[in-house]
Protein backbone atom coordinates (compact mmCIF):
# COMPACT_ATOMS: atom_id res chain seq x y z
CA UNK A 1 0.00 0.00 0.00
CA UNK A 2 1.02 3.31 -0.74
CA UNK A 3 2.52 5.91 2.21
CA UNK A 4 0.71 9.29 3.13
CA UNK A 5 3.79 10.44 1.21
CA UNK A 6 3.35 8.89 -2.02
CA UNK A 7 -0.61 9.63 -2.74
CA UNK A 8 -0.18 12.80 -1.81
CA UNK A 9 2.91 13.28 -4.55
CA UNK A 10 0.31 11.00 -7.14
CA UNK A 11 -2.34 13.59 -6.30
CA UNK A 12 -0.12 17.21 -6.73
CA UNK A 13 1.63 14.80 -10.40
CA UNK A 14 -2.06 14.57 -11.86
CA UNK A 15 -3.12 17.97 -10.67
CA UNK A 16 -0.40 19.23 -12.29
CA UNK A 17 -1.36 16.99 -14.99
CA UNK A 18 -4.90 18.07 -15.80
CA UNK A 19 -3.72 22.02 -15.12
CA UNK A 20 -0.92 21.38 -17.73
CA UNK A 21 -3.02 20.03 -20.38
CA UNK A 22 -6.35 21.54 -19.66
CA UNK A 23 -5.76 25.47 -18.66
CA UNK A 24 -9.30 26.33 -18.73
CA UNK A 25 -9.83 23.62 -15.59
CA UNK A 26 -8.45 26.89 -13.29
CA UNK A 27 -11.81 29.09 -14.40
CA UNK A 28 -13.65 27.84 -11.44
CA UNK A 29 -10.96 29.57 -9.24
CA UNK A 30 -11.39 32.96 -10.91
CA UNK A 31 -14.76 35.02 -9.59
CA UNK A 32 -16.03 37.06 -12.01
CA UNK A 33 -18.26 39.90 -11.19
CA UNK A 34 -21.85 38.50 -11.06
CA UNK A 35 -20.77 34.76 -11.18
CA UNK A 36 -22.19 33.98 -8.57
CA UNK A 37 -21.30 37.66 -6.44
CA UNK A 38 -21.44 40.55 -7.20
CA UNK A 39 -17.70 41.10 -5.66
CA UNK A 40 -14.96 40.04 -7.77
CA UNK A 41 -11.18 38.78 -7.09
CA UNK A 42 -8.09 40.55 -9.00
CA UNK A 43 -7.42 38.06 -10.87
CA UNK A 44 -8.27 38.78 -14.71
CA UNK A 45 -8.35 36.38 -17.75
CA UNK A 46 -4.95 34.54 -19.37
CA UNK A 47 -3.44 36.81 -22.66
CA UNK A 48 -5.33 35.60 -25.77
CA UNK A 49 -8.20 33.45 -23.69
CA UNK A 50 -11.73 34.39 -24.70
CA UNK A 51 -14.71 33.48 -22.44
CA UNK A 52 -18.44 33.27 -23.26
CA UNK A 53 -20.89 33.83 -20.53
CA UNK A 54 -24.08 31.98 -21.53
CA UNK A 55 -26.62 34.59 -20.72
CA UNK A 56 -26.02 34.51 -16.40
CA UNK A 57 -29.61 34.90 -15.23
CA UNK A 58 -30.49 37.02 -12.42
CA UNK A 59 -34.53 36.16 -10.70
CA UNK A 60 -35.16 39.22 -7.90
CA UNK A 61 -38.47 38.94 -6.34
CA UNK A 62 -39.40 42.69 -4.28
CA UNK A 63 -42.26 43.91 -3.17
CA UNK A 64 -44.70 41.46 -4.98
CA UNK A 65 -43.17 42.11 -7.97
CA UNK A 66 -40.92 39.10 -9.86
CA UNK A 67 -38.50 40.39 -12.83
CA UNK A 68 -35.14 39.16 -14.35
CA UNK A 69 -32.15 40.19 -15.74
CA UNK A 70 -29.34 38.35 -18.16
CA UNK A 71 -26.29 39.84 -19.33
CA UNK A 72 -24.62 37.79 -22.45
CA UNK A 73 -20.94 38.83 -22.15
CA UNK A 74 -17.89 38.10 -24.14
CA UNK A 75 -14.60 38.26 -22.34
CA UNK A 76 -10.66 38.82 -23.96
CA UNK A 77 -7.54 38.42 -22.43
CA UNK A 78 -6.36 41.59 -24.77
CA UNK A 79 -3.05 42.41 -23.03
CA UNK A 80 -0.84 41.22 -20.61
CA UNK A 81 -2.57 40.96 -17.20
CA UNK A 82 -5.67 43.37 -18.97
CA UNK A 83 -9.22 41.65 -20.26
CA UNK A 84 -11.58 43.19 -21.91
CA UNK A 85 -15.08 42.82 -21.73
CA UNK A 86 -18.44 43.64 -23.74
CA UNK A 87 -22.00 42.49 -22.82
CA UNK A 88 -25.51 43.39 -22.99
CA UNK A 89 -27.55 43.42 -19.92
CA UNK A 90 -31.58 42.09 -20.78
CA UNK A 91 -34.30 43.09 -18.27
CA UNK A 92 -37.53 42.89 -17.75
CA UNK A 93 -39.61 45.98 -17.22
CA UNK A 94 -42.36 45.04 -15.30
CA UNK A 95 -43.15 41.82 -14.09
CA UNK A 96 -42.78 38.09 -15.01
CA UNK A 97 -46.58 38.16 -16.00
CA UNK A 98 -48.25 38.69 -19.19
CA UNK A 99 -48.30 42.31 -19.37
CA UNK A 100 -44.12 42.25 -19.27
CA UNK A 101 -42.13 44.18 -21.62
CA UNK A 102 -38.14 42.57 -22.17
CA UNK A 103 -35.46 45.42 -23.32
CA UNK A 104 -32.32 45.70 -23.21
CA UNK A 105 -30.64 47.96 -21.01
CA UNK A 106 -27.63 49.27 -22.99
CA UNK A 107 -24.03 47.72 -23.90
CA UNK A 108 -21.48 47.18 -21.24
CA UNK A 109 -17.84 47.67 -22.16
CA UNK A 110 -15.64 46.84 -18.98
CA UNK A 111 -11.49 46.83 -19.40
CA UNK A 112 -10.08 45.35 -15.92
CA UNK A 113 -5.76 45.60 -15.25
CA UNK A 114 -3.93 43.31 -12.49
CA UNK A 115 -1.79 45.49 -11.01
CA UNK A 116 0.86 42.86 -9.55
CA UNK A 117 0.80 39.49 -8.20
CA UNK A 118 -0.04 37.99 -4.71
CA UNK A 119 2.84 37.80 -2.60
CA UNK A 120 3.19 37.39 1.28
CA UNK A 121 3.49 40.79 1.53
CA UNK A 122 1.03 42.33 -0.54
CA UNK A 123 -2.61 41.56 -1.92
CA UNK A 124 -3.20 41.49 -5.24
CA UNK A 125 -4.52 44.41 -6.88
CA UNK A 126 -6.32 45.41 -9.73
CA UNK A 127 -7.61 48.51 -11.53
CA UNK A 128 -10.65 48.91 -13.96
CA UNK A 129 -13.50 51.48 -15.79
CA UNK A 130 -16.81 50.21 -17.08
CA UNK A 131 -19.40 51.86 -19.12
CA UNK A 132 -22.58 51.79 -20.07
CA UNK A 133 -23.85 53.12 -23.42
CA UNK A 134 -27.02 54.19 -23.90
CA UNK A 135 -29.09 51.81 -26.18
CA UNK A 136 -31.98 49.76 -26.16
CA UNK A 137 -35.52 50.00 -24.76
CA UNK A 138 -34.29 50.52 -21.21
CA UNK A 139 -31.28 52.64 -21.99
CA UNK A 140 -30.63 55.66 -19.61
CA UNK A 141 -30.48 58.87 -21.69
CA UNK A 142 -26.63 59.34 -21.19
CA UNK A 143 -23.51 57.30 -21.18
CA UNK A 144 -22.94 56.43 -17.55
CA UNK A 145 -18.94 54.58 -16.33
CA UNK A 146 -17.25 53.51 -13.22
CA UNK A 147 -13.65 53.53 -11.92
CA UNK A 148 -13.18 49.91 -9.98
CA UNK A 149 -10.51 49.06 -6.97
CA UNK A 150 -10.46 45.40 -6.66
CA UNK A 151 -7.92 43.43 -4.18
CA UNK A 152 -7.42 39.57 -2.98
CA UNK A 153 -5.78 38.09 -0.54
CA UNK A 154 -5.26 34.46 0.07
CA UNK A 155 -5.08 32.77 3.56
CA UNK A 156 -5.21 29.09 4.41
CA UNK A 157 -8.84 29.29 5.22
CA UNK A 158 -9.69 31.14 2.20
CA UNK A 159 -9.68 34.35 0.15
CA UNK A 160 -10.79 37.57 0.63
CA UNK A 161 -11.55 39.84 -1.65
CA UNK A 162 -12.63 44.19 -1.72
CA UNK A 163 -14.17 45.58 -4.38
CA UNK A 164 -14.69 49.70 -4.31
CA UNK A 165 -16.86 51.26 -7.69
CA UNK A 166 -17.21 55.28 -8.08
CA UNK A 167 -19.84 56.07 -10.67
CA UNK A 168 -18.68 58.65 -12.86
CA UNK A 169 -20.65 60.71 -15.38
CA UNK A 170 -24.17 62.69 -15.06
CA UNK A 171 -26.29 62.26 -11.98
CA UNK A 172 -29.72 63.93 -13.31
CA UNK A 173 -30.47 60.89 -15.62
CA UNK A 174 -33.92 59.13 -13.84
CA UNK A 175 -33.30 56.61 -16.57
CA UNK A 176 -30.07 55.02 -15.48
CA UNK A 177 -30.13 51.77 -13.11
CA UNK A 178 -26.09 52.45 -11.86
CA UNK A 179 -25.44 53.16 -8.80
CA UNK A 180 -23.36 56.00 -7.36
CA UNK A 181 -21.19 53.79 -5.13
CA UNK A 182 -20.91 50.01 -4.35
CA UNK A 183 -17.94 48.32 -2.19
CA UNK A 184 -18.30 44.74 -0.93
CA UNK A 185 -16.30 42.41 0.63
CA UNK A 186 -16.45 38.34 -0.34
CA UNK A 187 -14.82 35.55 1.42
CA UNK A 188 -14.51 31.58 -0.63
CA UNK A 189 -13.20 28.95 -0.53
CA UNK A 190 -11.90 26.63 -2.91
CA UNK A 191 -11.96 22.55 -2.80
CA UNK A 192 -9.58 21.92 -5.28
CA UNK A 193 -10.27 18.16 -5.90
CA UNK A 194 -13.82 19.16 -6.71
CA UNK A 195 -12.74 21.79 -9.06
CA UNK A 196 -15.46 23.92 -6.41
CA UNK A 197 -15.75 27.15 -4.67
CA UNK A 198 -17.90 28.48 -2.16
CA UNK A 199 -18.03 31.46 -1.01
CA UNK A 200 -20.25 34.43 0.67
CA UNK A 201 -20.57 38.18 1.06
CA UNK A 202 -21.81 41.40 1.86
CA UNK A 203 -22.27 44.73 -0.27
CA UNK A 204 -23.66 48.02 -0.10
CA UNK A 205 -24.40 50.30 -2.93
CA UNK A 206 -26.39 54.09 -3.03
CA UNK A 207 -28.97 54.76 -5.61
CA UNK A 208 -27.54 57.16 -8.37
CA UNK A 209 -30.52 59.77 -7.37
CA UNK A 210 -29.72 59.17 -3.83
CA UNK A 211 -31.48 58.03 -0.90
CA UNK A 212 -30.70 55.02 1.53
CA UNK A 213 -28.27 52.89 1.47
CA UNK A 214 -28.56 49.38 0.06
CA UNK A 215 -27.34 46.33 2.03
CA UNK A 216 -27.75 42.80 0.64
CA UNK A 217 -25.96 39.82 1.95
CA UNK A 218 -25.26 36.96 -0.68
CA UNK A 219 -23.70 33.06 -0.69
CA UNK A 220 -22.65 31.51 -4.06
CA UNK A 221 -21.15 28.50 -5.27
CA UNK A 222 -18.68 27.54 -8.55
CA UNK A 223 -18.36 24.58 -9.75
CA UNK A 224 -15.90 23.43 -13.33
CA UNK A 225 -18.56 20.67 -14.93
CA UNK A 226 -16.01 20.04 -17.84
CA UNK A 227 -12.47 21.41 -18.58
CA UNK A 228 -13.85 24.66 -20.55
CA UNK A 229 -17.49 24.85 -19.07
CA UNK A 230 -18.35 26.06 -15.68
CA UNK A 231 -21.47 26.63 -14.08
CA UNK A 232 -22.11 28.77 -11.14
CA UNK A 233 -25.78 29.29 -8.66
CA UNK A 234 -26.03 32.18 -5.81
CA UNK A 235 -29.09 33.72 -3.61
CA UNK A 236 -28.75 37.39 -2.24
CA UNK A 237 -31.13 39.17 0.49
CA UNK A 238 -31.39 42.88 -0.04
CA UNK A 239 -32.22 43.97 3.63
CA UNK A 240 -32.65 47.63 2.98
CA UNK A 241 -33.58 50.51 0.53
CA UNK A 242 -36.15 50.62 -1.47
CA UNK A 243 -36.14 47.37 -3.38
CA UNK A 244 -36.00 44.68 -0.60
CA UNK A 245 -36.30 41.21 -1.45
CA UNK A 246 -34.33 38.01 -3.00
CA UNK A 247 -32.60 37.56 -5.68
CA UNK A 248 -30.99 34.49 -7.40
CA UNK A 249 -28.27 33.92 -9.93
CA UNK A 250 -27.16 31.44 -12.14
CA UNK A 251 -25.21 31.09 -15.56
CA UNK A 252 -22.53 29.11 -17.31
CA UNK A 253 -19.45 30.40 -19.21
CA UNK A 254 -17.01 28.37 -21.32
CA UNK A 255 -13.86 29.25 -22.14
CA UNK A 256 -12.04 29.15 -25.48
CA UNK A 257 -8.95 30.17 -27.83
CA UNK A 258 -8.42 30.83 -31.40
CA UNK A 259 -5.80 28.60 -33.20
CA UNK A 260 -3.24 31.67 -33.96
CA UNK A 261 -3.91 33.20 -30.65
CA UNK A 262 -2.89 30.71 -27.73
CA UNK A 263 -3.34 31.92 -24.47
CA UNK A 264 -0.18 32.86 -22.71
CA UNK A 265 -0.60 32.54 -18.47
CA UNK A 266 -0.64 36.50 -18.70
CA UNK A 267 -3.12 36.70 -15.10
Amino acid sequence: MLGHTQRAALVALAMFASASGLHAQTDWYNTDRGRPLRTSDALVMERHAFEFHLAPLTFTRSGGVSSWEAEPELGWGILPRTQFEVGVPIASAASLGRDAQVAARGVHLGLMHALNAETLLFPGLAVGVDALLPTGGRRAEQAHGSVILAATRTARAGRMHLNFAQHVGPRDDPRAEVPRWRAGLALDRPIPLRTMLVGAEVYADEPLAGGEVRWTVGSGLRWQLAPRLAFDVGVARTMTGAQRGWSITTGHAIEFGLPFLQPTGGR
